[in-house]
């Protein structure tokens, strides 16, 4: 399991806002796993947004994206592959309409299912739209709670036993810092928020075990 230290997170945070306008990430852990010991290793054991790019760009096709925000080799072979099946079943219903027209078989019926196909389309793909919008905002509301409460409740305790009040807040505020939103949009990100506040919370374990309190 990779551990990110305070500076770590913050060329991350950097790295992911600089790429927003070309692919977007998804908060799973298996991206982690994926790109940050690439990135470690590509930068000779430290994490840079140049090191992050090579981890990249030799794994993107085994990463996961948030959907529209893939990146742009795999986007385009989505986009080709959703124009060539658009075009299939367009000529399809054409094939159709001009063998019915060619042998006089039902015209206006055939014209009136081919009018029912393509309205039932549309509806499928609104109602899909939807679904897919709702299940998105479900999660990131859910999120959104999970991330403040990180926030909210981190503590930094001695070894004795006592807060550390100086460093808590510190780190409060570094958390509440991280902060990932949607290409063009003004729509927040919390499960990529969570992700990266737990990896910065693992970090901090890591640091705090080298201090004698």
């Amino acid at each position: 399991m990779s551990i990110l230290t305070e500076q770590e997170l913050q060329v991350i945070l950097g790295w992911e806002r600089d790429r927003a306008s070309q692919f977007l990430l998804d908060g799973s852990q298996e991206n982690v796993d994926v790109v940050l010991p690439a990135a470690r290793n590509k930068g000779f054991g430290k994490i840079t947004p140049e090191s992050l790019d090579a981890a990249v760009a030799i794994s993107f096709r085994s990463l996961k994206y948030f959907p529209g925000h893939e990146h742009p080799v795999i986007k385009q072979e989505l986009a080709k592959a959703a124009a060539d099946k658009v075009q299939d079943e367009k000529n399809k219903r054409i094939k159709k309409k001009e063998f019915a027209n060619a042998w006089g078989l039902h015209r206006g019926s055939d014209r009136t299912e081919l009018d029912q196909d393509d309205d039932r389309q549309a509806r499928a793909r609104a109602e899909k739209k939807a679904a897919e919008k709702e299940a998105f905002k479900k999660t990131q509301l859910q999120a959104k709670a999970e991330f403040e409460k990180i926030c909210d409740q981190y503590i930094v305790t001695r070894a004795s036993g006592r807060t550390d009040h100086s460093k808590t807040e510190e780190r409060r505020d570094l958390l509440r810092q991280i902060k990932v939103t949607k290409k063009n949009e003004n729509v927040i990100l919390y499960t990529e928020m969570v992700r990266l506040a737990n990896e910065a919370l693992r970090g901090f374990e890591r640091e705090d075990s080298k201090i004698t309190w």
